[in-house]
């Protein structure tokens, strides 16, 4: 009876494993609507309830100065101009765009649609041992926990399931290495 229910169980899945590679996930007209000022704050909140060894850190990104401009009209030919921005001119371009994308969405009363938004979030995979360490010590494959990682913070980042970011191949085993991530409530 046991090899009959296993037999079943592993039928399951792999049904389920051929729903989900049907499933169309390169849909180009496909939007993502987040609210950007709180995704921060949700990511972290995300990380912290699958995470159980927390070794994902936020990362700060600093922008190497100096900036440069590009100015000019285009087409073939037509040449732009260069400028290389000081501190002073950074912020000044930086206040100026802000200022502009407050005015076009009236302080953000309107929806901008058709626009493409490209966000930065950096995160590092913090090992509190060195990765020959967590082998002999702890008896844990380190490139194991770095995929569980990176798992947890692509289904944070992208809104869906684990689940539906793991190969049918691959399934199986990563299901038997971190199952809490496949939970019903996941």
């Amino acid at each position: 009876e046991e090899e009959e229910e296993e037999e079943e169980e592993e039928e399951e899945e792999e049904s389920e494993e051929e729903e989900r590679d049907e499933e169309d996930h390169d849909d180009p007209h496909a939007t993502i609507e987040k609210d950007l000022f709180d995704f921060p704050k949700q990511l972290e909140n995300h990380l912290s309830s699958l995470d159980r060894d927390a070794p994902l850190r936020p990362v700060l990104v600093h922008v190497e100065s100096p900036w440069e401009r590009w100015e000019g009209k285009l087409g073939a030919g037509r040449k732009g101009e260069r400028k290389i921005l000081g501190e002073m001119d950074q912020v000044k371009e930086k206040k100026q765009s802000f200022d502009l994308l407050d005015a076009l969405t009236k302080s953000g009363a309107i929806d901008v649609e058709g626009c493409h938004a490209h966000v930065l979030i950096g995160y590092s995979h913090c090992f509190e041992k060195s990765a020959m360490r967590c082998v002999i010590e702890e008896g844990r494959n380190p490139i194991e926990v770095s995929e569980r990682s990176q798992l947890i913070f692509a289904s944070g980042i992208l809104g869906v399931p684990v689940a539906d970011l793991v190969a049918s191949k691959d399934l199986k085993r990563i299901k038997k290495t971190s199952p809490d991530l496949f939970a019903e409530n996941r």
